[in-house]
């Protein structure tokens, strides 16, 4: 009789407001809340409570009638059935509960400021052990919409109450990953696990609930199949999988800032988690550490001491130029280790080793640059890719160059980059006329406008995207224009260790135990600084400190307000500073954002935007094309071989 019950009571709610409220406010709501919630799948009809809930006022009224609390308890009885029964299949109902008690505390945020609202929270003292059972649910037993729909809800609680969140879940978190990297205890994988095999890494059937609750969400090394760019689906289940997750620790290294909380702890599970992104090549945390480097405030100052002084964070730069180069070709991480390179060049590379990795990066460069030539247009996939390559290197050579010397550089690296410089500007000039050609050819043969033609008839211009943007951004009709549009020449920057040859893993797993929180204030304190966490914030470059909150303050030094020194791309500059965006979160605006967005705004630390930001960004914030970026990082780099040539020449007849 339950489901035709609660079904005509859903028709008299749709037919009456007051009828609504009234039922909202009855005593046996709390019955169903406790009874039925935990089983809305065989309910249909229960699904009446959602029309309860049309709007804030509506959600209130659960969170002032302890709401939370029943919720809560049904949750914990889900959570115990889904480990434990095996013959019950709730996936669905969590997934459900979980989605009403996102809209819930989203409409409580707004309120915080209210004394009945703060007594409400305060009385829900289940809160903590339920963002603990929330982390439990985050492995590769659990589907994707289970996981997501507990990071959306553990987000929301981060937001509505700061400091209890931060005190209690970064602790938890640090020990757990640290754990797993010190175990020498095999991982239990489940079938969600991102494999490049349709094969599980599944025994049997009975393996599929994990053997106990547990937050394991680790990307060890060994668990990557194969690096970046050589399997494009592999990438995007990766990316899929760990995107998300990634982002919430994000947003609470960014509320720790806001809230003046950024612990030792924290420092150390926000380069944990970035040394094990690393195959994902993620750049939020470049941009965050790059804009904490900028600022002149203590806390600031004291959070960069903390994370130069930990040995994971030297691992982490040293995989960037020993396993991950091609990272560097995202102008957020190359800005971010000329800031960090030369802190930290002591504990990553000795003397003889940075000769060794500027050897090794020159013979690649001297084995490689003659594969640049320009090609047709149906084949720049491959020019893009060689130039990424190269380009990679590059960047890896300039940094190098700048906390190393070496006692003697290989003579034909000169004029290799010069002939370099030339091919790219070949390249340039050839693209650019295949553009003018093909536009051309449109107009002579009366076309449809450009606009349509993009969308119905692509396959006419082959290559035109690239070409067109190429060309935007660095005319290449004469060499006069290409000197002119990249006037930006790259000074000798900080850089850390060359790629190896092999592609035998380097990384080490040493890392340390967590520390402890000092005792936060009361979370029902009200401060106003938890009303920043709503303001928006606008995108910022790597090179932008605008997205901190004021009590980090912006540097007066002007070097440091200037871009870092090194090739740089359109697809990167400073929009301009917004004084909204001073407040909180630059890359995370809402806790239930970013699973959506694309490799390339994940990768460029832009994910998580409104739709608003996302129309301002698309005008400033293209991708920068690699070939007209590696022509600029050649220019860097000779700038950089002529200084050092010229150095030496004076010191040799000197001597003489």
């Amino acid at each position: 009789m339950l489901p035709a019950y609660y079904g005509i009571l859903r028709m008299c709610c749709e037919q009456s407001a007051v009828f609504t409220r009234q039922l909202a406010s009855h005593q046996n709501i709390q019955w169903a809340f406790k009874n039925l919630t935990p089983h809305a799948s065989q309910y249909p009809g229960g699904t009446a409570f959602r029309v309860l809930l049309e709007n804030d006022e509506d959600r209130l009224l659960v969170v002032f009638n302890r709401g939370l609390i029943l919720m809560t308890e049904s949750f914990n009885t889900l959570h115990m059935m889904y480990h434990e029964a095996t013959a019950c299949h709730v996936t669905g109902d969590l997934v459900e509960l979980l989605s009403i008690f996102l809209s819930v505390l989203k409409a409580t945020r707004p309120y915080l400021q209210r004394k009945d609202v703060k007594q409400a929270l305060i009385q829900w003292q289940e809160r903590i052990d339920f963002a603990h059972k929330l982390l439990t649910l985050l492995n590769s037993y659990s589907p994707p919409e289970l996981r997501n729909a507990c990071l959306d809800v553990l987000k929301e609680l981060v937001l509505l109450s700061p400091h209890d969140f931060l005190h209690t879940l970064v602790p938890f978190l640090q020990h757990n990953h640290c754990t797993y990297h010190h175990s020498n205890i095999p991982m239990s994988f489940g079938p969600y696990l991102p494999c490049r095999e349709n094969i599980k890494l599944m025994g049997g059937k009975n393996n599929i609930r994990p053997p106990r609750p547990e937050l394991n969400m680790c990307l060890l090394p060994s668990m990557v199949e194969t690096s970046k760019g050589k399997d494009e689906v592999y990438d995007r289940m990766l990316m899929d999988y760990f995107l998300s997750y990634h982002q919430f620790i994000h947003l609470l290294c960014r509320v720790a800032i806001n809230c003046e909380k950024f612990t030792e702890t924290l420092v150390k599970l926000s380069v944990l988690m970035a040394y094990e992104g690393l195959p994902l090549h993620l750049a939020l945390f470049p941009k965050l550490w790059t804009e904490l480097s900028q600022s002149q405030s203590t806390l600031a100052k004291t959070c960069v001491k903390l994370l130069c002084e930990d040995p994971a964070f030297g691992e982490y730069i040293k995989c960037i130029l020993m396993d991950e180069r091609t990272f560097l070709n995202n102008n957020i991480a190359y800005s971010f280790l000329t800031c960090f390179l030369h802190k930290v060049q002591p504990q990553v590379l000795s003397g003889p080793s940075c000769a060794n990795l500027i050897s090794v990066l020159v013979t690649n460069l001297l084995n490689e640059y003659h594969s640049l030539q320009p090609e047709p247009a149906n084949q720049s996939a491959e020019i893009s890719k060689t130039s990424s390559l190269l380009n990679a290197d590059l960047r890896a050579l300039v940094l190098m160059l700048s906390i190393h010397t070496p006692q003697q550089l290989d003579p034909a690296l000169g004029p290799a980059l010069q002939e370099l410089l030339s091919k790219c500007r070949a390249c340039l000039q050839h693209r650019s006329t295949h553009t003018l050609d093909t536009k051309a050819k449109v107009e002579e043969e009366g076309a449809t406008p450009v606009k349509r033609r993009r969308v119905s008839s692509d396959d006419d211009r082959p290559g035109e995207g690239s070409s067109a943007l190429g060309g935007g951004i660095c005319p290449a009709s004469t060499s006069s224009s290409l000197v002119a549009c990249s006037e930006q020449k790259a000074e000798p920057v900080e850089a850390l260790t060359p790629n190896s040859t092999s592609d035998t893993e380097t990384r080490d797993s040493s890392l340390i135990d967590p520390g402890t929180e000092q005792d936060p204030p009361s979370p029902d304190s009200g401060s106003p600084k938890e009303e920043k966490m709503e303001a928006s914030s606008s995108s910022s470059s790597s090179s932008s400190s605008s997205s901190l909150p004021e009590v980090f303050g912006r540097s007066d030094d002007a070097s440091l307000q200037q871009p870092a020194p090194g090739p740089s791309a359109g697809g990167d500059e400073e929009e301009g500073d917004d004084p909204a965006a001073a407040l909180l979160l630059s890359s995370l605006q809402d806790a239930g954002e970013g699973r959506s967005c694309s490799m390339q705004e994940a990768e460029s630390g832009m994910c998580g935007h409104t739709p608003s930001q996302g129309a301002l960004n698309s005008g400033t914030q293209q991708q920068p094309d690699i070939l007209d970026m590696l022509y600029r990082t050649v220019e860097a780099a000779v700038a950089v071989v002529t200084k050092l040539s010229a150095a030496s020449g004076k010191g040799g007849s000197r001597a003489s």
